[in-house]
């Protein structure tokens, strides 16, 4: 039977980093949908600097968001470990910045490297190490 809940594991926790880029995508961050994503002392390793605790990160976020940039995040090859209430998930992710309308401004490559924990509410992000690959900016 454990093989089975594994599976739902692993199907909630890839679910789990879709909403999140949706989410980032939709820059939701002045709605309590982060706190459907992340843990409360979540830990965020990124290259513009470490972020500690939910509130850290959303202001970050809204801070680090121009009116006049939008992102689209694609995730690819995920790998994912459960052990009881904790997990991983490690996945490629391409990050396009464009502005409203369509003008594509950068594009980055990222590695994704999560560990999760079960909550009573579901899985939430504990850390995040988001480590860039590559980055272009568009002409």
């Amino acid at each position: 039977m454990r093989g089975s809940a594994t599976l739902v594991d692993r199907d909630e926790i890839v679910g789990l980093a879709v909403r999140l880029g949706a989410w980032l995508d939709e820059r939701g961050f002045d709605t309590d949908d982060g706190r459907a994503l992340y843990a409360e002392d979540v830990v965020v390793h990124s290259p513009s600097g470490v972020f500690r605790g939910l509130d850290a990160v959303l202001e970050h976020l809204r801070g680090s968001s121009p009116p006049d940039q939008r992102t689209y995040h694609a995730h690819s090859d995920f790998a994912v470990a459960v052990d009881g209430d904790g997990a991983t998930l490690a996945a490629n992710q391409i990050v396009y910045f464009y502005r409203p309308g369509g003008e594509l401004i950068q594009t980055s490559g990222l590695r994704v490297d999560y560990t999760l924990t079960r909550t009573p509410d579901g899985w939430r992000l504990a850390t995040m190490q988001i480590s860039l690959r590559w980055h272009r900016t568009h002409d």
